[in-house]
Parts: structure tokens; sequence; C-alpha cells
């Protein structure tokens, strides 16, 4: 449940705007759950993919 968790927060990141603030709260917020998962022992294959796309689209 906590893996499933951590991944939702991922998908559901609130788009940053250009500010160097929203910017840091995005990277904070993105840190957070990747280290999350890192602390499961979740492996960066299971939801590296998935990754660059949500960013790129927030």
């Amino acid at each position: 449940m906590i893996v499933e968790a951590l991944m939702q927060s991922l998908i559901q990141l609130d788009p940053s705007k250009n500010t160097p603030d929203s910017l840091q709260a995005f990277y904070d917020r993105l840190e957070t759950s990747i280290r999350g998962l890192e602390s499961l022992e979740e492996c960066q294959e299971t939801y590296g993919n998935l990754l660059v796309p949500i960013i790129r689209d927030k």
C-alpha cells in the first residue's frame, strides 16, 4: 500500500511554475517520493521509466 501511495503521489504531482520557489517545491516533492521508494527497496527499473513523462508533463 505504501508503494502504491508513493507512486500515486508521483502521478499526481502539481505542475510547477517557472519560479525558483515553485521549481524547488516540485523537486522536493519528487525527491521525497523517490527516496521513499528507494527506502522500501523498490528498484529504479520499476518506476524509472514512469518518471520521465511525468516530469516532462509537469
